[in-house]
């Protein structure tokens, strides 16, 4: 966790141009890498606990908004998939 953003050291971000696409674009490559192991321990336990309370709709449907942006993770959903 300590690397995710090492890629951005080298790029200004208020200096963004297309000469500077690749190299921003790499940088968010690098930090999205570093934090896939993050996000699938977050699946793991967003997994376990949406099974806890399974059984009762309304309360899994304020879960749901509650971790909305956490779901709206590609890998987050991907790996949340199978559970629909």
């Amino acid at each position: 966790m300590d690397n995710s953003f090492k890629g951005f050291e080298k790029v200004n971000p208020l200096q963004y141009n297309p000469y500077t696409d690749i190299l921003w674009k790499t940088a968010v490559a690098q930090h999205e890498r570093e934090l896939a192991t993050a996000e699938h321990r977050v699946a793991e336990k967003l997994r376990s606990h949406l099974h806890t309370i399974q059984n009762n709709a309304l309360q899994l449907m304020q879960e749901f908004k509650r971790y909305e942006e956490l779901v709206k993770r590609p890998s987050i959903k991907n790996e949340l998939t199978p559970e629909r």
